[in-house]
């Protein structure tokens, strides 16, 4: 019987589907069809006979997966999308190139380069070069890049917004990996670069 109710709901796929080229009627057809096909493969009849953790025959097997799959793929595609959503707005937030935006609205030439295995981004205005080891660290140099140092130690801005950028960057060595892109200081180190720069 489960057999039975295996083949039924394949059959009732194959309703759903030539009811978009055919009739409302096969909808209505092929639901009836599902819900008796569950009913079927759901209970036990007399006579039949259950083995536990036996093996089932071929056939039963194959018919398990071919009616499963689309029950499995319609499950997983608002799961996929929701996912997909969700990566898509995490990558425009913290894509580096836009939170940088301000420094090349300045006429900041960016280069990258790298250094062991981290990458390195170079931004470049006359004698002052801003390097930024994205999550790592952020220095400046005055004098073509020949010497750096960090931004914090740097003798531009207030006292109080260069303990801002060594609070937000504490504060994101400290936080949750799940929480890095909430926290990522980037933002508020070239807003305050813009600022004085």
């Amino acid at each position: 019987m489960k057999r039975l109710g295996y083949l039924g709901m394949i059959f009732s796929y194959a309703l759903f589907v030539l009811d978009i080229t055919w009739t409302r009627l096969c909808i209505v057809i092929g639901v009836l069809l599902l819900l008796g096909s569950i009913f079927l493969i759901g209970t036990n009849f007399k006579g039949e006979t259950v083995v536990e953790g036996g093996s089932k025959p071929k056939i039963d097997t194959c018919l398990t997966v071919v009616a499963m799959l689309p029950v499995i793929v319609v499950g997983a595609i608002p799961l996929l999308l929701f996912t997909s959503i969700f990566a898509v707005m995490d990558m425009i937030w913290s894509n580096f190139k836009k939170q940088t935006k301000p420094l090349r609205q300045l006429d900041f030439i960016m280069t990258t380069q790298k250094q062991g295995k981290e990458k390195v981004f170079l931004f470049s205005k006359g004698d002052l070069v801003i390097k930024i080891i994205r999550y790592k660290s952020y220095e400046i140099s005055f004098d073509k890049g020949a010497s750096f140092c960090l931004v914090t130690d740097a003798d531009i801005g207030t006292k109080e917004e260069r303990q801002a950028i060594t609070n937000a960057m504490v504060a994101f060595d400290e936080c949750d990996y799940r929480d890095k892109d909430a926290y990522e200081p980037t933002r508020v180190i070239v807003d305050f670069l813009v600022k004085y720069l």
